[in-house]
């Protein structure tokens, strides 16, 4: 599934909708109307008849009901999250709105679990993931259900850039997670020049006293890359490691 096609799917719908519509902009008044009767789809086709300036707080809370509503409308995850992309891509101030944000952090790691799932190449869910994220960079709630979803949804450490978020927003929390470790101990197998393995490392870096059991755990069999990134990581720690560290002859 392509979400980068999805998202087009929404402002395609607009413009087609209004070109065969009367050239009548619809006031505040209509909006409010149309919000009142559950008539959300349009109602945000036509937010954009409100003049920039004059998108207030009542713009506002009507913006944020109409795209609760039109997200909760959809009849499965991966369709609420096809709504919430588009209408995100239209008006991206939306995710501010309380009710709204609820909603999306509730769906979108489910929907973005379907991603996963559905894709061949997962890179397409993986950055819309992480835009997903940041568009509400304070909520570690969403950020650390993303990053699960996505570890189990692709490679461990393709979801390490999410957990480096989570644990910006809620360290106490990310740094105990299963998939969080799971995640960090995939990343530093990589080579040191892939982001993946950067993103990982910060990761390590921030939980070390959280993970140091697993590090230790994976490096008593471990050799190549893993090895190499562990002994490092382990020697700025200033960590004894005895002979696990130790180069063979």
């Amino acid at each position: 599934m392509q979400l980068s096609l999805i998202v087009a799917v929404f402002a395609l719908t607009c413009a087609t909708l209004l070109a065969h519509a009367d050239d009548k902009k619809y006031t505040l008044a209509d909006l409010k109307s149309l919000v009142d009767e559950k008539h959300y789809q349009e109602a945000l086709l036509h937010m954009g008849d409100i003049a920039p300036s004059e998108r207030k707080a009542e713009w506002k809370d009507l913006l944020g009901i109409a795209a609760t509503g039109y997200a909760q409308s959809g009849k499965d995850a991966i369709d609420k999250l096809r709504a919430m992309l588009a209408i995100e891509e239209q008006y991206p101030t939306v995710v501010k709105n309380p009710k709204y944000a609820a909603v999306r952090t509730e769906w979108g790691p489910k929907g973005f679990a379907k991603c996963f799932e559905a894709s061949y190449d997962v890179s397409d869910c993986k950055s819309y993931a992480i835009k997903f994220v940041d568009d509400d960079p304070a909520n570690g709630k969403l950020a650390l259900a993303m990053a699960k979803v996505a570890r189990k949804g692709m490679n461990a450490y393709g979801a390490a850039p999410l957990f480096k978020r989570a644990v910006a927003t809620s360290k106490k929390i990310a740094c105990k997670d299963s998939d969080l470790s799971l995640s960090v101990i995939a990343a530093l197998g990589l080579p040191t020049d892939y982001d993946d393995y950067a993103d990982g490392k910060s990761v390590a870096e921030s939980c070390f006293t959280e993970l140091k059991p697993a590090i230790l755990k994976e490096l008593a069999d471990a050799s190549g890359y893993y090895k190499d990134n562990a002994c490092a990581l382990l020697a700025t720690k200033k960590e004894k490691v005895g002979k696990l560290c130790e180069k063979a002859d």
